[in-house]
């Protein structure tokens, strides 16, 4: 059986479409072929306008990507129209279509997926002569190997990408530090005049207007992800967001909950509605400072102690309650005790199928095992039932699960990263474990509590 998805441009156009924009249209190059008959049946389908789809007949094959799966394993990819070569009078005519339609339009995104695709030298230069016919108009560039050939545009690109476009060769996104990100955003924004939007994969969004830095951490996921079509949904977000007036801040937030969504959505190129977006949203759980976190060696200590300050600021307001977690901080009694009921859960929910479930079953039920350990606390309960928020709240835990609940909350999180096995010093696992959830100070024990309480102005 084969199953067909708008994939590439065509899931940026589906997004917008999903996310609810008034009016879609799509601009671009089909085959005279059934996937391109099927690429325009779909876009009808879904509520994009394909009337400037351009069929050309020779030399060019609509773009495909099929991944074939045998049961739920995706085997090697198969790509069709790599060799495209796109014609003079079709450039010629699509450029005339969008001369004419852009007075029409709040934003244009043009995107490129494969070398060199629509954009040869000739559309190169047709598209940048309405981009500067048209300074006011949001257009935002979402290309793999062209961006450097377009100026006066919004810039949406990954971390390696970014480099590249700074003369660097990185080749692993996590590994790029967001003090080079901050400069290599700087140095696009000088060559374009317009913003910068970086992704960082897990680790959430970089953006730069030219005045400020924004920064979104990256959004906790405890299941399964799969993270293809989530470029496409964010530069759908970003653009959308724009057009309706939104500040870039507002953007790539918005953006960065759309994204979490997609990811959710496993073997598919997935989309990110309203609905969806805002149910996220509800209960939506950061992962905090990710470089810091993975590497002791950038960790600052109040002068003379062991006392780590990640990103604590003292209240204005002044500490006026203040939450222990003394399941974990206060004992030593329960370290492992996740791996120990997670095998006794999981046998207790498949039961008498135990020894003969299904892979795919096991995995399941395992997964949402590890969430329910992840999430269990009655941290929640107490700062609802007595109305606990604001910079005026401490928490101070041991689990990652009562610091996130504090940080949703707006308060102040200490980090207890105490090796509960020696029974003093600090855990290196588990201080990363922390600041991804929001540690804004990290502490090995109690033992200098004395100086913990000049910190927060308590003494």
């Amino acid at each position: 059986a084969q199953q067909y998805s708008l994939g590439g441009a065509g899931n940026v156009a589906h997004n917008l479409a999903a996310l609810g924009v008034g009016a879609v249209r799509a601009f671009g190059v089909v085959g005279d072929d059934v996937f391109g008959r099927e690429m325009i049946r779909l876009m009808d389908r879904v509520g994009i306008d394909a009337g400037a789809i351009i069929v050309q007949d020779r030399a060019w094959n609509t773009v495909v990507y099929a991944k074939p799966y045998v049961d739920l394993d995706e085997r090697d990819r198969i790509d069709f129209g790599r060799f495209n070569t796109i014609a003079a009078a079709t450039v010629e005519r699509l450029l005339a279509i969008l001369e004419q339609t852009m007075p029409e339009l709040d934003a244009l995104i043009i995107n490129q997926q494969i070398r060199p695709g629509i954009h040869s030298d000739a559309m190169t230069a047709g598209l940048q002569a309405l981009i500067n016919a048209y300074p006011d108009k949001i257009v935002i560039l979402d290309a793999r190997d062209v961006a450097d050939r377009y100026s006066a545009v919004i810039c949406k690109v990954n971390a390696v990408e970014a480099a590249g476009l700074c003369g660097e060769q990185r080749e692993i996104s996590a590994a790029i530090p967001v003090n080079e990100l901050v400069d290599y955003a700087r140095r696009i924004h000088e060559r374009t005049g317009r913003a910068v939007v970086i992704t960082r994969s897990d680790r959430g969004i970089l953006a730069f207007d030219g005045t400020a830095i924004v920064e979104v951490p990256g959004i906790l996921n405890v299941g399964p992800i799969d993270p293809v079509g989530a470029g496409d949904t964010t530069v759908a977000a970003v653009a959308a967001s724009l057009a309706a007036g939104e500040s870039l801040a507002a953007a790539v937030e918005l953006a960065n909950c759309a994204a979490g969504v997609t990811v959710r959505k496993l073997r598919q190129t997935g989309t990110a509605t309203q609905p969806e977006i805002q149910e996220l949203m509800k209960d939506i759980d950061y992962v905090y400072r990710p470089e810091s976190a993975e590497d002791i060696r950038k960790a600052t200590y109040l002068e003379g102690t062991e006392i780590e300050l990640i990103n604590f600021v003292p209240s204005a307001r002044g500490i006026q309650s203040m939450v222990f977690d003394h399941d974990g901080t206060l004992s030593t009694l329960r370290q492992g005790w996740e791996q120990i009921m997670e095998p006794v859960m999981i046998r207790a929910i498949l039961g008498v199928r135990y020894d003969a479930a299904p892979e795919e079953l096991y995995q399941r039920v395992r997964l949402r095992v590890a969430e329910y350990i992840e999430q269990s606390t009655g941290i929640e309960k107490i700062l609802a039932e007595n109305r606990l928020s604001g910079e005026s709240l401490v928490m101070v835990g041991d689990g990652p699960v009562e610091l996130r609940l504090c940080k949703r909350a707006g308060g102040v999180a200490i980090g207890v990263a105490s090796d509960e096995v020696r029974r003093y010093g600090l855990n290196e696992a588990k201080r990363t474990r922390l600041i991804k959830a929001g540690a804004d100070v990290i502490i090995a024990d109690f033992s200098q509590s004395g100086r913990l309480l000049e910190v927060l102005n308590l003494l």
